[in-house]
């Protein structure tokens, strides 16, 4: 996995459309709900809380302020994740609780196939275009290294459908999804080469019914400050504690 520290523009990214509330989109509502699920098997009341709709590498928390912090869908567009894992848990009180949802390494990984085959045939190179995002296991080994008691890293692989390539990109525009990596190709880049791959993308990638789908893997964590009691948090599945 590329270092993220050494590939993202900051300066892009703070000029992608994070609000304080995020937009309605099918796949925030759908991780939105998912993670809330989640939340409410946990028997705990949270006094103080912090939602995280979009980067925090400037935000400072004062230690032990939060019993919960929640993270839906931004964690995977920081420059270095385990200093935000730690900051997160500095965060925290003793019995506070990290849970959030972040994608993962196989996100997109139909259009990106597509774009590195195109790139090749037509410019003879590949641009940087993509963010490289973490897997589930190294996001569970980064936790550990922040010191968050047991955590509990899971992932779920979401397919979408879309009426055309156009209905996809707006869904990323809406969630951030701008390229701000530092190696981009920053001219313009022609009609003739993103026909070329919708034209790639529909014969590879679309169904019976000629709707496009997008793959995307969520990766959902959950993971305690410090040790709790196991008889206040089970698993919503197999009603093992966590």
């Amino acid at each position: 996995m590329i270092p993220i520290k050494s590939c993202v523009d900051w300066n892009v990214l703070n000029s992608c459309p994070f609000e304080e509330e995020p937009y309605h989109t099918s796949l925030l509502n759908h991780t939105s709900t998912t993670l809330d699920e989640r939340l409410s098997f946990v028997q705990k009341q949270f006094q103080s809380s912090y939602k995280d709709f979009k980067p925090l590498e400037d935000y400072t928390f004062p230690p032990h302020s939060l019993d919960l912090f929640y993270s839906l869908l931004t964690l995977h567009w920081h420059q270095d994740l385990p200093s935000i894992f730690a900051k997160i848990k500095r965060a925290l009180t003793p019995q506070g609780l990290f849970i959030g949802a972040l994608l993962g390494e196989h996100t997109l990984q139909e259009l990106r196939s597509v774009f590195v085959y195109r790139e090749e045939k037509l410019l003879g190179h590949v641009t940087p275009r993509f963010l490289p995002l973490p897997s589930s296991h190294t996001i569970a080994i980064m936790l550990q290294q922040a010191g968050f008691i047991s955590p509990v890293v899971d992932r779920e692989m979401i397919v979408q459908e879309y009426d055309s390539l156009k209905d996809l990109y707006q869904e990323l525009r809406l969630i951030g999804g701008k390229n701000c990596l530092k190696g981009r190709f920053k001219g313009l880049t022609t009609p003739r080469f993103m026909n070329a791959c919708e034209a790639l993308y529909k014969s590879k990638f679309s169904n019976a019914s000629g709707k496009v789908f997008a793959t995307f893997e969520v990766v959902y964590l959950i993971a305690w400050q410090a040790a709790v009691d196991p008889d206040n948090v089970k698993n919503e599945r197999d009603g093992k504690y966590l």
